[in-house]
């Protein structure tokens, strides 16, 4: 299977979507599939499963019955390369696992898990989605979890995107979406970090501060006859959860209030035979605040401000 239709199968697999609560539902993931192809699927608890499943290479089809309320599932399971987790992990990093049940009677809905995994051994490219839809879909509950990444085996380079989508209550039952992307490369003398989370919200009743949430962060160390690390730390809305202020305050200039845009930049840089220079910077895009503290007989650049807040908002995406 090539990366390219690899991509491709794991975007289609995301056009499902969550489960209630207050149903006792089948779990995904339980089985394993050998070199052969053969699939071993064991029974979720509290189901009883037919003791004769439709197999064939790759495939099994069987009827799951709940004991307590005798409600009955018709699962499906697609595999193709070996795994022993249900496609968590695949032998190899390659192969395709897809997962589904649907109850016979019901009033719709589907409880679906894809895995998907491609390698040339240089690059590997994985993505899982994990989807409850229809009458499985519940408030206050994941409906859609996709995650990808692609990694050099060396590990070099990597980079992930995560989608979780939910039902919230708190924001009157609204559908919102969670996204979060990272990046990272990695030499020997140069790496560098990017972070990035985003909530939005589907609002259809009122305005939610929680619809602004934003975080970004860039880190990048240098080594060599420069030592430098550079580290940006941006914040917006509900990402900005307390007001605060920096210290030393510089009045108006170093504060910021809830749901605020604030940004913070520090650089430390020692350079052989030549000096130190530190920066930390802060702005208020908000209200237009700013303060910046710098020298050039300290590198310790983190030292020159902190945070005077019940939370810091620029506390790492990824600690």
């Amino acid at each position: 299977m090539k990366l390219r239709k690899a991509i491709q199968l794991a975007a289609a697999g995301t056009m499902y979507g969550m489960a209630s609560a207050s149903m006792a539902l089948p779990s995904l993931g339980g089985f394993t599939t050998d070199a052969l192809d053969n699939v071993t699927a064991t029974c979720p608890a509290g189901f009883t499963c037919a003791s004769t499943p439709i197999t064939d290479a790759g495939f099994l089809q069987r009827i799951l019955t709940e004991d307590t309320s005798g409600r009955k599932f018709i699962q499906n399971i697609l595999t193709e390369g070996v795994t022993t987790d249900g496609g968590s992990t695949f032998a190899g990093d390659s192969g395709f696992a897809d997962e589904n049940f649907v109850e016979m009677g019901g009033t719709g809905g589907i409880i679906s898990r894809q895995a998907l995994a491609e390698s040339d051994g240089v690059e590997t490219f994985k993505s899982t989605a994990v989807n409850y839809a229809g009458a499985f879909r519940a408030v206050d509950g994941t409906g859609i979890t996709i995650n990808q990444s692609v990694a050099e085996v060396a590990g070099g380079m990597s980079t992930t995107f995560e989608l979780v989508e939910f039902d919230d209550s708190a924001n009157g039952s609204n559908v919102s979406a969670q996204t979060t992307i990272t990046g990272h490369v990695g030499e020997a003398e140069f790496s560098g970090d990017f972070g990035f989370r985003t909530l939005v919200i589907e609002d259809t009743s009122g305005t939610y501060t929680t619809a602004n949430y934003k975080k970004l962060d860039v880190d990048a160390t240098l080594l060599g006859d420069v030592n430098q690390t550079v580290a940006l730390r941006e914040r917006t809305g509900a990402a900005v959860a307390d007001p605060g202020y920096m210290v030393p305050s510089d009045g108006s200039n170093t504060s910021w209030s809830a749901n605020d845009t604030v940004v913070n930049l520090i650089i430390e840089q020692t350079t052989a035979g030549a000096g130190v220079f530190g920066l930390n910077d802060f702005a208020n895009e908000t209200t237009g605040g700013a303060q910046g503290i710098d020298s050039f007989s300290d590198a310790n650049a983190s030292s020159f401000q902190s945070v005077s807040s019940a939370s810091d908002p620029f506390a790492p995406i990824f600690p």
